[in-house]
């Protein structure tokens, strides 16, 4: 957005999307830690022995899953107030994720945040490829 009040064009450079990216992954990653354990023995306990394997419960699924989604949704609204366009990408990438709390219950909290995190990626793969195609 600062570009944009400088008279920029407002396009998004690849090491912003990965820094998006990266901020995600270490909010989800965070989130879930503070709930699952909110002491520092519990921090510990959960760094040195993790169980990537183990389900994921309610409140972690929401956690990792509608976190991502409610920074996909917000980014959609912003890039709606501020420039006009519906990022379609973001919007469905949001529909997918609701999705995916239905596969919660039966897969382990690590497929569940690859699964996000493929999201993500996809996410950023649609934003380039549509970059591409308006410079082109």
């Amino acid at each position: 957005m600062t570009r944009m009040l400088r008279g920029g064009d407002g396009r998004v450079t690849q090491i912003e999307l990965f820094y998006d990216l990266v901020y995600v992954f270490a909010v989800t990653q965070l989130a879930r830690l503070l709930v699952t354990h909110p002491t520092v023995d519990g921090a510990l306990r959960t760094a040195v022995k993790g169980h990537p394997d183990e389900r994921g419960n309610t409140a972690t699924s929401w956690l990792v899953v509608g976190g991502v989604a409610l920074f996909l949704a917000g980014h959609a609204l912003f890039k709606y107030l501020v420039w006009g366009v519906v990022s379609w990408q973001r919007v469905a990438a949001v529909v997918v994720l609701l999705a995916l709390l239905l596969l919660a219950p039966h897969v382990s909290a690590l497929a569940l945040g690859f699964a996000t995190l493929a999201v993500v990626i996809a996410v950023a793969v649609a934003d380039r490829v549509q970059r591409g195609a308006l410079v082109a």
